[in-house]
């Protein structure tokens, strides 16, 4: 059923529990996978990692970095890099807390079905997108973020856009939840699945404390980076990939099949 799919899930050594979960869910939805072994951040000094710049992390964060968040982030790089190694055109990437619905495995064959309009698609996230151009399924649309996404618990890349993130993302300058939706920058599609049909829960960090904010006038350089990183996401999605267009587009050719499925529960349901 998902022959074209690698499924991923990013697994600390410590922390069986969250695999045997997540191994539960995905037996019972039938989803092949392969455990990929978590970084262990515990053993990183970020000062002698070559995969990070503590530089730029400084000045775009305005923070100081964890050893965790870095073996996080190099943990999304190396599934990326796996599934690159794999003869599938898809990969979905979960961390081991997500919770998965049982519409996953129909969500997949419609981003399959739907290749040409997305390369990194999120499963999960933590605002709502614009729905484009058509259905994925029944229940879910295909959506694009106008303001910025955060989120790596779940989501769907072609072999295009996990190319894009190794060629691009290191060394490390910005956790990876924050930097992977520079669609401006990469050339990609960077879509999502609304409404999620992932969502995660309620576990403890296995990355930690996060680093300790700068005082404001050390953060200065950030805004700016912020400043200039949103004023290019507006440009794109305005002029670029005006997904803005594309969502009035199918909210208006979709009116049409609304009212008439509105009108066709009405006759089945009785009023009153």
């Amino acid at each position: 059923m998902l022959g074209n799919w690698a499924c991923l899930v990013i697994n600390l050594e410590r922390s069986p529990e969250r695999f045997a979960r997540i191994s539960a869910q995905l037996t019972r939805l039938r989803i092949p996978f392969e455990r990929f072994a978590a970084i262990e951040g515990r053993a990183i000094d970020p000062d002698a990692a070559p995969c990070f710049s503590r530089p730029a992390y400084e000045r775009r964060h305005g923070k100081e970095p964890t050893p965790c968040e870095i073996g996080c982030y190099m943990s999304h790089m190396g599934a990326m890099r796996r599934f690159l190694e794999s003869d599938a055109e898809f990969a979905l990437i979960l961390e081991d807390d997500a919770i998965l619905s049982d519409a996953l495995p129909g969500v997949l064959a419609g981003l399959e079905r739907l290749s040409g309009q997305w390369n990194m698609s999120l499963l999960y996230g933590n605002y709502p997108g614009l729905p484009q151009k058509e259905r994925i399924d029944r229940h879910h649309e295909l959506a694009g973020f106008l303001a910025r996404e955060t989120g790596a618990v779940a989501y769907a890349v072609d072999r295009k856009a996990a190319s894009v993130y190794l060629d691009r993302l290191l060394p490390m300058s910005l956790p990876f939840d924050v930097d992977f939706d520079r669609a401006w920058d990469f050339g990609i599609k960077f879509r999502g699945v609304v409404p999620f049909p992932i969502a995660t829960g309620i576990f403890p960090s296995d990355i930690g404390q996060i680093g300790r904010k700068f005082p404001w006038y050390r953060r200065l350089p950030t805004y700016l980076a912020r400043g200039l990183n949103e004023l290019r996401r507006y440009k794109h999605y305005a002029v670029d990939d005006p997904i803005w267009l594309e969502a009035l587009r199918y909210r208006l050719a979709s009116q049409p099949a609304m009212r008439a499925e509105a009108l066709r529960v009405a006759k089945i349901v009785p009023p009153g």
